[in-house]
């Protein structure tokens, strides 16, 4: 029930949010973007997806477990994508990927370990580029 409740209230917000937006509006300003920009977007957030999947790679194989890279890739893009979007990534993206995850094999310590992993790297990372 939470879950349709949370939607509607969502749906609820969104209307709000745009009642005063007109999709004329909305075509115009996205026809003024140049072709090639769009484009690029698309590509940058496409290796960014495409690096953000590296983490789980890096954690399964510290974690010693092996899995293709097609079913690593899927999970934690499909992770990412919940994660991010949705909010609460630890939870939102955890358990996305225990439920692809636990279907491949793992535990739910060993998906702990990877969203742990994740977060302790992202961290690391973010806080050496800040210091450089």
């Amino acid at each position: 029930m939470l879950p349709l409740v949370l939607l509607a209230l969502a749906f609820i917000v969104m209307r709000h949010e745009l009642h005063e937006l007109r999709g004329v509006d909305v075509a115009r300003g996205l026809s003024s973007i140049p072709r090639e920009r769009i484009v690029l977007a698309v590509v940058c957030a496409a290796c960014n997806y495409l690096a953000l999947t590296l983490y789980d790679v890096l954690a399964l194989k510290h974690l010693g477990r092996r899995l293709p890279y097609r079913q690593v890739g899927f999970t934690a893009f499909v992770g990412y994508a919940f994660g991010h979007n949705i909010g609460m990534s630890f939870l939102t993206g955890g358990g996305v990927r225990y439920r692809l995850y636990s279907a491949r094999g793992l535990t739910a310590l060993d998906v702990a370990q990877v969203g742990t992993f994740n977060a302790l790297t992202f961290w690391v990372g973010l806080l050496a580029v800040a210091g450089v």
